[in-house]
């Protein structure tokens, strides 16, 4: 709106003068990390419990399957 190239020419040059903006901002940007944190603990996979595991050995040279 005021012509500069981009958003960061004008919030390095104005955006002193609202600091309010920038705190509102920050907690804005931290509540939707906070859900989408809940959000991706609560459907996460839990790890299965240890079950035996079994080696694979290939056959000898020569053997065939």
């Amino acid at each position: 709106m005021l012509g500069h190239s981009s958003i960061t020419i004008t919030l390095d040059r104005y955006g002193h003068m609202f600091p309010s903006v920038a705190e509102s901002l920050a907690e804005a940007v931290d509540g939707r990390f906070r859900e989408a944190a809940a959000r991706s603990a609560a459907t996460s996979v839990q790890p299965e419990p240890e079950s035996e595991v079994v080696a694979f050995r290939p056959a000898a040279p020569g053997r065939g399957v």
